[in-house]
């Protein structure tokens, strides 16, 4: 009885996880996307109201939410949407850098072509019923993020990650550099913007990145993680690439 409890106790937080909503919503995408805007016809409505549920594009999940996307130089928006396994321009299985890429919204490129940046924003339909903690500096902040910064972390995971306990989340906040928050209103009119970096396991994506950092920025229940991939050479220089994103993403 107490082996059938626990596991009952495991699925519902696995299943109810964010983690795992967002895996299904990716399903979706991956199985839909390729082959309806070709031709959109009254029959394909029950799809057209999907992807207003779901938007398969970044400017889709922005405009829902309204936040504003406007990627100008010295960056240029080269994808808009995200990758299935045959599209990653990794293809090193285990490669933390996939796994980014893998799981993104969208990518960015500098104009010196030594800095990516992949983004990946929540969903209105997913995270509108967060819990939000209101921040000492003004405004809300959604709880989920530190799940996601948990797992990307991989802070007190074993093999699958789970939903970050109120303990683990003291222990993750410990971890992070906390921007002022009048740069994040000043940058993205946003209420907060966070930094940690990324484990990359001493890999290498395509000769060139070694580095990753993580900048999240959000208002409310809405929020953007914005995966920085840096070299050797310019790792110290994220502030200033973080600097020429400003008014690029807006909370509205």
């Amino acid at each position: 009885m107490i082996m059938k409890k626990d596991l009952r106790t495991r699925l519902v937080s696995f299943f109810g996880s964010r983690g795992m909503k967002a895996v299904c919503i990716i399903l979706l995408q991956l199985l839909c996307v390729p082959t309806v805007w070709a031709q959109v016809t009254e029959e394909d409505l029950d799809t057209v109201e999907l992807f207003k549920t779901f938007p398969p594009t970044i400017e889709g999940k922005c405009e829902q939410q309204n936040i504003r996307l406007n990627i100008k130089q010295p960056y240029k928006l080269i994808r808009s949407r995200g990758y299935v396994p045959s599209q990653l321009p990794c293809d090193t299985k285990g490669c933390i850098f996939r796994h980014i890429i893998a799981q993104s919204d969208a990518s960015i490129v500098h104009q010196d072509k030594d800095c990516e940046l992949y983004l990946k924003t929540s969903i209105r339909s997913v995270d509108s019923g967060a819990d939000l903690t209101p921040l000492p500096t003004g405004g809300k902040i959604n709880m989920d993020i530190y799940s996601d910064i948990k797992c990307d972390l991989k802070w007190q995971v074993d093999k699958m990650c789970k939903v970050a306990e109120p303990c683990e989340v003291d222990e993750i906040k410990m971890l992070l550099t906390d921007y002022p928050a009048s740069l994040a209103k000043q940058y993205f009119n946003a209420d907060y913007m966070l930094m940690y970096p990324i484990d990359t396991k001493q890999q290498e994506c395509r000769d060139k990145f070694t580095r990753a950092r993580c900048v999240v920025i959000g208002k409310d229940y809405r929020y953007v993680f914005m995966y920085f991939f840096l070299t050797d050479d310019n790792a110290k220089d994220l502030n200033k690439y973080l600097a020429q994103l400003k008014g690029m993403i807006w909370f509205n």
